[in-house]
């Protein structure tokens, strides 16, 4: 094990693989190429069935073409599953991603406040993506741009009247 990671990663993820397999182990902590994430969504939830979280699709790439970062990308999504655990992320914490966006709103919320809440909240998800303040707001804030641009509208009119239903 040259490369550290923590504990989760370690045991939950990595297990055993082989971090030079490919020849393309690298420190982590030093400098991050920049990276771009789209999410779509290959299946959306079946309403009314909790059980179901859809099935989403991750698109990871480098920002900038960078040939010699190509190979530690690859590694580090063949050994740490990243694309996998981004999807469960996805899976996970939508329906919460989509809750917070009215958090500080009272009363309903029309579908124009709607679509600037989530822009907004994609925006703070961005900043603190940014800053490394708080851990998965790269997924969070690719989430949000994916309900403004790719989400099918009665997906994405369902948080906001399953939202309005409790303040009617």
């Amino acid at each position: 094990n040259l490369v550290p990671t923590c504990g989760t990663c370690n045991q939950d993820f990595k297990k055993d693989n082989d971090i030079l397999a490919d020849g393309s182990a690298f420190y982590p902590f030093a400098a991050v190429p920049e990276i771009k994430l789209e999410i779509d969504c290959d299946a959306y939830p079946a309403m009314g069935n909790f059980d179901d979280r859809g099935t989403w699709a991750i698109k990871l790439e480098l920002a900038n073409a960078d040939a010699s970062a190509v190979p530690k990308m690859k590694a580090w999504n063949r050994v740490y599953a990243i694309k996998r655990r981004l999807e469960d992320a996805v899976k996970e914490y939508s329906e919460e991603w989509m809750s917070q966006v009215c958090d500080d709103h009272q009363g309903v919320v029309e579908r124009d406040d709607f679509l600037i809440m989530i822009k907004s909240a994609k925006t703070r998800a961005r900043i603190r993506a940014e800053r490394r303040v708080e851990a998965g707001q790269i997924v969070k804030a690719a989430f949000y741009d994916f309900m403004l641009t790719k989400a099918d509208n009665a997906f994405l009119e369902s948080f906001r009247i399953l939202r309005n239903r409790s303040y009617t």
